[in-house]
């Protein structure tokens, strides 16, 4: 039984970590295979710990590192798997204040802030967190299913992501019906090997499929239409956006774009990915309403109007979603940008007024 706990515990361990450092060094989706190298880095404090036997775990200066990785690892679980299905997710206000709750809290559940702490029963709360985000990563990775463009990466919404969040669903379910402490041989072990079978199929399917297709579309390297019948879906979809302006809908589904295009859900979604180069829908509607708001933006007529009036004009349900996206894309705030845009054709009227004068 010991023997194949440790060969179990090595070998997940040493498949993700190899998997990480192949991704970081394959030089492709850095942002996504960064957050994959952080979840590693918890993962496998999580293996180092999660042994029947004590006498098989890592003590000493190493076995508190890992001790303390191990106390992360859902909370970069829930990170990489937001990463993984949002091409324009980022560690906003929200997720940095569950991130410095979560790592207190496991600290201090630890004793390493205070011995003291370690006895007010902090685990339990970080139970319900982890339950919280366990909820919150299924609640995505189903939402924006239908939306998602690349075929592979919505298979892998279903298998493998899936797979992982059951996993954590049912240790923190176990947690709370047997306690924190019931860890008996059998289950630990199949806990470990649970972890390196989900870690090979996902190894599988990033070699097979290619991981810089689990992130956004290279828009660089679209293809042509293969035939007549997708030139002419090609240029419904192009008409749609660009004269019937569907994007500024801001309740427009896949399925009904869909519709008004008057194809297949799979024919569509072939049609973007593939020859316009996007990865999901919304990222497809984002990218024409933030154009429609940068002109907008930029337009001396409009330099009274309210920046959220702008937003939801062009588009997008709220504020707070334009200010991401916009952010995301040009590395500046809508004011920010809108300041410098018309400072520059004031200047340049000014300098006409002058001249005339």
């Amino acid at each position: 039984m010991q023997e194949l706990d440790l060969i179990v515990r090595i070998s997940a361990a040493t498949l993700f970590v190899g998997l990480a450092l192949g991704w970081l060094c394959a030089g492709k989706t850095r942002r996504l295979s960064w957050y994959f190298f952080v979840f590693t880095l918890g993962l496998v404090g999580f293996l180092a710990h999660n042994s029947f036997d004590p006498e098989l775990r890592i003590g000493g200066s190493a076995g508190t590192v890992f001790d303390i990785l191990s106390g992360t690892v859902a909370l970069y679980l829930w990170l990489f798997g937001s990463a993984l299905f949002d091409d324009e997710f980022r560690i906003g206000p929200v997720e940095g204040a569950v991130s410095a709750v979560w790592i207190t809290l496991a600290l201090s559940d630890r004793g390493y802030l205070h011995p003291r702490f370690s006895d007010l029963g902090l685990s339990w709360l970080l139970i319900m967190i982890g339950f919280g985000m366990v909820i919150h990563l299924i609640y995505r990775i189903a939402r924006d299913w239908r939306g998602d463009l690349i075929a592979g990466r919505r298979r892998l919404r279903s298998v493998v992501a899936t797979g992982l969040v059951l996993l954590l669903f049912v240790d923190l379910t176990i947690d709370i019906v047997f306690g924190l402490h019931w860890k008996p041989g059998g289950l630990t072990i199949l806990q470990n090997l649970a972890i390196l079978l989900g870690g090979t199929g996902f190894a599988a399917h990033v070699l097979r499929f290619d991981s810089s297709r689990l992130g956004v579309s290279d828009q660089s390297a679209v293809s042509p239409p293969a035939d007549k019948r997708h030139a002419e879906l090609l240029a419904r979809t192009e008409r749609l956006m660009t004269e019937e302006k569907a994007y500024l809908d801001p309740d427009i589904t896949f399925a009904q774009f869909a519709a008004k295009a008057g194809a297949t859900e799979a024919s569509v979604r072939a049609i973007i990915n593939t020859h316009l180069g996007y990865g999901h829908f919304r990222a497809f509607l984002n990218a024409y309403r933030l154009q429609h708001a940068k002109n907008r933006l930029a337009d001396v007529a409009f330099a009274d109007e309210k920046i959220m009036t702008i937003a939801l004009d062009s588009g997008f349900a709220s504020i707070a979603s334009f200010n991401r996206a916009f952010d995301a894309a040009e590395g500046q705030s809508p004011s920010q940008f809108r300041a410098r845009q018309l400072s520059g054709q004031f200047g340049a009227s000014a300098n006409t007024v002058k001249s005339e004068a």
